[in-house]
C-alpha cells in the first residue's frame, strides 16, 4: 500500500475517532443536567478513553512514519538497483 492510499483510508477514521473520544470526554466532564457520575466509575471511563486515545495516537504515528520509512526504503533500493543496471552496461 502506498502513502497516499494509507493516508486517505487513515486520516479520515483517526479524525473520526478523534472527535468520539472528544465527545467521550465532554460528556464526562459534562454529564446530562442533573445527573453524576460517581467516582468508581468517572476513573474507569477516564482511564479507558485515555488508553484508547493513545493507543489511537501512538498506532497512527507508528503506521504513518512506518509507512513512509517503507515507501523511501523502496525508493532508494530502486536508484541502488538503476546503478548497478547502469554500471554493468559500461
Amino acid at each position: 500500500m502506498d502513502y497516499l492510499s494509507w493516508a486517505l483510508i487513515n486520516g479520515p477514521l483517526s479524525i473520526i475517532s478523534f472527535i468520539i473520544n472528544v465527545f467521550y470526554i465532554f460528556c464526562m466532564v459534562r454529564p446530562l443536567h442533573g445527573e453524576r457520575i460517581k467516582q468508581p466509575l468517572k476513573l474507569l471511563l477516564s482511564s479507558l478513553v485515555g488508553t484508547v486515545s493513545l493507543y489511537m495516537l501512538g498506532t497512527t504515528l507508528n503506521l504513518g512514519a512506518g509507512q513512509c520509512f517503507r515507501q523511501r526504503a523502496a525508493d532508494v533500493w530502486g536508484r541502488a538497483g538503476q546503478w548497478c543496471r547502469s554500471l554493468q552496461q559500461r
